[in-house]
C-alpha cells in the first residue's frame, strides 16, 4: 500500500512564529496542502441548517474524512504542544 502524502502541512505550522499579543495564536499560511483543495471541498458534507452538527450526523467522503483524522492525530497534538510549550493531554 501506497501511503499518501499528509493533508495538514505539520511544518508550516512548525515554522510560523508564535504571536503573543494580545494572547498567543498563529496563523499559518498553506496548513492544508493546496493540491488537496478541491478533493476536501468535494468530500464535504452537505448541512442545510445552521448550527454545530456531530461528524456522525452527515456524510462525506474520503478526502474530508482523512482530513477529520488528521486534525485528531496524535502528530498534531504534539506539534501544537511544543509550539505552544503547554500539553494537551
Amino acid at each position: 500500500m501506497i501511503e499518501q502524502p499528509s493533508i495538514i502541512n505539520l511544518d508550516a505550522l512548525r515554522a510560523t512564529p508564535l504571536n503573543n499579543s494580545p494572547f498567543p495564536f498563529l496563523v499559518i499560511g498553506n496548513f492544508l496542502r493546496a493540491e488537496y483543495a478541491d478533493a476536501i471541498g468535494a468530500d464535504f458534507p452537505s448541512i442545510p441548517f445552521r448550527g454545530s452538527v456531530p461528524l456522525t450526523q452527515v456524510q462525506y467522503g474520503e478526502t474530508f474524512a482523512r482530513l477529520v483524522g488528521e486534525l485528531n492525530s496524535a502528530a498534531l497534538r504534539v506539534a501544537i504542544e511544543e509550539k505552544f510549550a503547554l500539553s494537551l493531554d
